[in-house]
């Protein structure tokens, strides 16, 4: 018996226990199109896993009248191509060894290569990342037979992560907000807006390969998120789970079982186009959702660099915005850029009880006189000067005071000498008692 360098990716094991002669699914009339999607960056164990369920998929399961094409979801490159044509020979297995061994040795060759970097150089080995809304795209606008019965299989990292794209990742517990789906693809890398009908009837079926969830609610929010991203361009997010054998097993299965067991609805005080996250330590934003003393004694910090929190809290029918920069040409941190070298911005979005509030983290240490922090009133029609509250966390104390805006209107984040009237600045060093 043969094997490859890989170890295991041996075309022998998908059969070995089967007749060359064993007749596979009979077609129905309408071609069945499977497109699927593979992650550049699997780990040994999962390219074995993966290329033992896709040849028995071509060898034995695909009926006649069938395509199964296969891409890298990555870079949106061509792996393997396999026709099958409604012959009576193709509804053998011995026919499609003998007509099949040019594109499974594409195949294999693809899983041999060892990618370890993406073509920014970011290491990425072993992070089974895809790029899954750009793989969309691609495959809706070149792929897709709208003739077809299409099911679309994509076989990699839940989390979208891009080195490019920053402002959009979803690592560390981040996730989009809904707003990023009712908008165009020039605005966000997960807009549809214009494309409504890509994925018309598709059945989208998802496989990872490992649990990188910071809890349930994670998951079931990721999960929420990546099904309306189906929705939105007409096709149904059939399976999503870390399971090969239940994708596969439900891919041509005439009675599927969904996984995830339901459809969502877009969440219409989500109008935000921003990053949210879930953090991993529960009690993390406890600093600023805790009820403080009346007569809370601090004492001016004993040092002046050193990681910090900056939060802001209010009431009421209003948006307002946190906007911090660690120091001169830092990167500023706010809802459209969630996370730089030194820390990451969070918000609770309409979490609280009773009060909204958002705040940055310096996990990193940084010079308190050298941050600079501003508010904006983002959205809101008041008949009053909204006042917040501010909490600083640093030194290992907590540090807090009521803030006042001069607009009672908000200007959606703009800027300029005539929109002074709707930002504040925070002095850090007057709030922690070292200012004039």
């Amino acid at each position: 018996m043969k094997t490859c360098a890989h170890g295991g990716l041996l075309l022998s094991l998908i059969f070995l226990n089967a007749s060359c002669g064993k007749p596979v699914v009979e077609s129905d009339l309408k071609h069945h199109q499977v497109i699927i999607g593979l992650s550049p960056f699997m780990d040994k164990d999962a390219k074995e896993a993966v290329y033992q369920r896709v040849v028995k998929l071509v060898l034995e399961t695909m009926p006649v009248n069938g395509s199964v094409w296969i891409y890298d979801a990555y870079a949106n490159q061509s792996i393997a191509k396999f026709e099958i044509p409604n012959r009576g020979a193709f509804r053998k297995t011995r026919t499609r060894i003998n007509q099949f061994g040019q594109p499974l040795n594409e195949l294999k060759s693809f899983l041999l290569n060892e990618a370890a970097q993406d073509d920014s150089g970011e290491e990425i080995q072993e992070s089974f990342d895809i790029r899954y809304p750009q793989w969309i795209h691609f495959i809706s606008k070149n792929i897709i037979d709208n003739e077809a019965q299409t099911s679309a299989v994509v076989l990699g990292s839940p989390f979208y992560r891009d080195a490019r794209e920053n402002g959009f990742s979803m690592k560390d517990g981040f996730f989009p907000s809904d707003a990023h789906l009712g908008v165009s693809e020039d605005v966000s890398i997960y807009g549809v807006s214009g494309h409504e009908t890509d994925l018309q009837d598709v059945i989208m079926y998802w496989g990872f390969f490992k649990d990188e969830w910071i809890s349930a609610v994670h998951e079931e929010k990721v999960t929420r998120f990546w099904s309306l991203f189906a929705q939105g361009q007409g096709g149904h997010l059939k399976v999503f789970c870390r399971d090969l054998p239940t994708v596969f097993d439900q891919l041509l299965t005439a009675k599927r079982k969904q996984h995830p067991p339901q459809d969502y609805a877009i969440d219409p005080n989500q109008s935000r186009v921003e990053m949210l996250r879930i953090k991993r330590d529960v009690g993390s934003s406890d600093w600023i959702t805790s009820t403080l003393p009346d007569h809370l004694k601090v004492t001016p910090p004993s040092q002046l660099q050193g990681p910090m929190k900056i939060g802001i809290r209010w009431k009421g029918g209003m948006d307002l915005d946190l906007y911090a920069r660690a120091h001169e040409g830092g990167q500023t941190l706010f809802f459209e850029n969630a996370e730089c070298p030194e820390g990451y911005y969070y918000k609770d979005h309409r979490n609280s009880p009773d009060r909204e509030f958002e705040f940055i983290e310096y996990e990193k240490p940084v010079h308190l006189e050298k941050v600079r922090v501003w508010v904006n009133l983002f959205e809101g029609e008041l008949s009053y000067s909204p006042v917040f509250e501010v909490r600083l966390e640093f030194d290992n104390q907590i540090y807090s005071t009521q803030m006042t805006i001069e607009s009672m209107n908000g200007n959606r984040g703009r800027t300029g000498s005539d929109q002074n009237h709707c930002w504040v600045e925070i002095d850090i060093p007057v709030v922690m008692g070292i200012g004039k």
